[in-house]
């Protein structure tokens, strides 16, 4: 099941040299307030073994996007360019061979 409305914030702590992650959601009943996730467990699990559907937080696209965003914005970044350049770049040595043929120049 997806939880609706999860939202996610990060906030950097210094005196504890990390980041605070806090999952909630808000809710109006029994009164204004948000609900959060808390005491979250380490739970060995053998190699090999099955894992529980359960142990896992599912998220929706949005909510992803948004813990995604809250990271970049506490100053996270990839450690590496994750994005599919190579095609890109490709297309783009075709595209100045194509031009530089027509111009007759060296790109």
């Amino acid at each position: 099941m997806i939880t609706k409305g999860l939202r996610a914030q990060i906030a950097r702590n210094i005196y504890r040299s990390g980041y605070e992650l806090y999952l909630f959601q808000r809710v109006e009943h029994p009164e204004p307030g948000a609900q959060f996730v808390t005491d979250m467990t380490m739970t060995f699990v053998p190699e090999c073994s099955t894992i529980s559907d359960s142990s896992a937080i599912l998220l929706s696209p949005e909510s992803a996007q948004e813990l995604l965003d809250e990271l970049y914005r506490a100053g996270i970044r990839p450690s590496r360019d994750v994005s599919d350049r190579g095609a890109q770049d490709m297309h783009l040595a075709d595209m100045r061979k194509i031009v530089g043929k027509q111009l007759g120049v060296d790109l």
